[in-house]
């Protein structure tokens, strides 16, 4: 793949030096911050003559394949750890010939702070449902912490998997529930459902 694009065959080591520089803080802001490659180019003042929106997007692409050996790196000392956040947030995907947007999901999966190796990995789905983090995970045995969303039942139902809470959302129960009452001017009543379930959980900060 040709990721400089066309253009004029010679040109100056400078202008060229100066072309992939900003080339590359495109694809910093694009990976960092979550930018799109035309918005990054606009940030940086980007030349059109050397990096064209096709020809930026494609370095971007490029540039994913060639880490996608680290990736499976990362992603195998992950999974050999023994404990394992995860989480899953949505992010616009742009339909190719209608011009709009639907909702695709990263699945982020990280190794604890305490842990020698320190890995994210993320996994993008269409599907929020059960069989992304269920084949993602499929060889995986030890702790994982989620957010009680369903999404992990079918992972956290193998023997060989240890539930953990986040203490987050258990916290964000209470508050809610505190509140509620106070709204009310109830006083005590019975724990709600969500309450009385924490009591089953294993939570971890």
């Amino acid at each position: 793949m040709d990721v400089f694009g066309t253009g004029p065959k010679t040109i100056f080591f400078g202008t060229l030096n100066r072309a992939m520089r900003s080339r590359q803080k495109s694809m910093t802001s694009a990976s960092v911050a979550f930018a799109p490659s035309f918005n990054s180019m606009k940030a940086h003042g980007t030349s059109p003559h050397f990096a064209s929106g096709k020809a930026t997007t494609a370095a971007v692409m490029t540039a994913g394949e060639l880490l996608l050996p680290v990736a499976a790196v990362l992603k195998r000392d992950l999974l050999e750890g023994a404990y394992i956040q995860a989480d899953e947030t949505p992010v616009p995907v742009l339909q190719p010939g209608n011009g709009r947007t639907a909702t695709g999901y990263l699945w982020a999966y990280r190794s604890g702070p305490w842990q020698p190796t320190q890995a994210v990995v993320f996994d993008f789905a269409m599907s929020r449902g059960q069989a992304t983090p269920a084949r993602f995970l499929r060889d995986y045995r030890g702790v994982l912490q989620v957010d009680g969303y369903a999404g992990y039942n079918a992972v956290l139902g193998r023997d060989e998997v240890i539930e953990a809470g986040c203490m987050a959302h258990a916290r964000r129960n209470f508050v809610e529930e505190a509140e509620e009452r106070k709204a009310r001017g109830r006083g005590h009543r019975k724990r709600s459902a969500d309450s009385r379930s924490l009591s089953k959980r294993f939570f971890c900060e």
